[in-house]
């Protein structure tokens, strides 16, 4: 057991070494020649922590004040150092977490060489009795007992980092709320700024966006997808939702800009045009450009989220209709519709708009902007500044309130 513990401090000690060389290689040089070796060592590392974690419940020799803040950084590293993720740009946490690696291995070693005057687990260390019944079984209590809250957190940190994925890092999951990203491009002096946005958010949130906007050749690519055909039997409406929780939602998000045609964005003539106020236009596609079960999918979501009748029916139908028509092959039809297509949309426009405006604000969903980012990329654009704000505060969610309308709700009603 000794020179198994021996091996995996040596172990953890080389991949936080390992980390901050590579690390500094790739972020100064554009260097990865050590990844291969790096991987390797914090795949051993890994392994090894598995058994190190059993060990310590059977053999109360091993000191739980050495072994354990390695276990737990082994675990917080692993799912992404959340909540640092997206706080933090990859690479320099990524090099953060090597150093924080580094210095509680050190640490540990030195608490070792403070206790026996060696920087290894000795002989000595190891005397007495390896096996206590009473030891095991309060390891093992306390960790059942730290198990809901691991669990949450695990939950939790693999949520968010599945979002910032999603949202290529325009939307993140922090500590006290969510968090939207606005990031600007800019190609000689054009600039667009991509602003991620969420339904049902802060007022505060909604109000900052708009007051940032400045009064010059600005346009403002809004979206919002029409129906000219009467196709969507129940309107989305998201402030029946909004007024429960006490928040605003992005419908009552009120630009002061000048409405313009889509057709003539890119060949207006500013001589002949205000330019005190900035423009804005709908910049999204026709319901009827949708493929006919992807229209009765939103009519189903539509009459779950707003439609007559209690909550627990309209759910009730909803699952049934997914349960009888939703397949892998009906999923990726649907995003098509509703994310590629309307990309395509966006994107369009925003290179005819570039045209004639100087700046162009695009306040899209967050699942929108991975595309239209890249979509900028390739034209060149380069990202110049980013800024964050706070788009829902979980301490604004009035739980208790929610709590109790749900227990008054009659049966069928809530």
């Amino acid at each position: 057991m000794r020179t198994f513990a021996n091996l995996f401090l040596f172990f953890f000690m080389v991949d936080g070494l390992l980390s901050i060389i590579d690390d500094l290689l790739a972020i100064t040089f554009g260097i990865e020649g050590l990844a291969p070796l790096r991987n390797l060592n914090a795949l051993a590392t890994l392994l090894l922590a598995v058994p190190m974690f059993f060990s310590l419940g059977f053999d109360r020799r091993l000191p739980k004040r050495m072994f354990l803040p390695l276990l737990l950084f082994l675990l917080w590293s692993t799912v992404g150092c959340w909540p640092l993720t997206g706080l933090i740009p990859l690479p320099k946490l990524s090099l953060l977490a090597a150093f924080l690696q580094l210095i509680l291995g050190t640490l540990v070693l030195a608490y070792q060489r403070y206790r026996s005057g060696s920087l290894q687990l000795r002989p000595d260390d190891f005397s007495g009795t390896s096996f206590s019944l009473t030891h095991t079984l309060g390891y093992f209590a306390v960790t059942l007992l730290c198990l809901p809250v691991i669990a949450v957190y695990l939950a939790v940190a693999s949520v968010s980092h599945q979002v910032e994925t999603q949202t290529a890092g325009f939307m993140r999951i922090g500590l006290d709320g969510l968090y939207m990203k606005e990031r600007s491009y800019r190609q000689g002096e054009k600039e667009v700024r991509l602003s991620g946005m969420i339904h049902i958010g802060e007022q505060s949130y909604y109000k900052q966006l708009a007051e940032s906007i400045e009064n010059r050749k600005t346009l403002i690519l809004a979206e919002g997808v029409s129906d000219q055909q009467g196709l969507l039997k129940n309107r989305f409406d998201y402030s029946g939702l909004g007024n429960a929780l006490g928040l605003s939602t992005q419908q009552e998000l009120a630009f002061d800009a000048r409405h313009v045609d889509l057709a003539e964005i890119e060949t207006i003539d500013w001589q002949d045009k205000e330019v005190s106020r900035p423009h804005i236009t709908v910049a999204d596609v026709d319901l009827s450009t949708f493929k006919p079960l992807t229209v009765e999918f939103l009519n189903q979501l539509g009459q779950l989220l707003t439609g007559n009748g209690s909550f627990r029916e309209n759910f009730a139908a909803y699952n049934a209709w997914l349960e009888e028509h939703m397949t892998p092959d009906l999923y990726d039809s649907i995003m098509e519709d509703i994310l590629d297509r309307r990309n395509e949309a966006v994107i369009r426009h925003l290179e005819r708009a570039l045209n004639s405006y100087q700046t162009i604000v695009v306040p899209w969903g967050a699942m929108h902007m991975p595309a239209i980012e890249a979509a900028l990329e390739e034209q060149g654009f380069t990202r110049s500044t980013e800024r964050e704000r706070l788009s829902l505060a979980y301490a604004s969610i009035p739980v208790g309130e929610l709590i109790q309308r749900f227990k008054e709700a009659p049966s069928g009603q809530n």
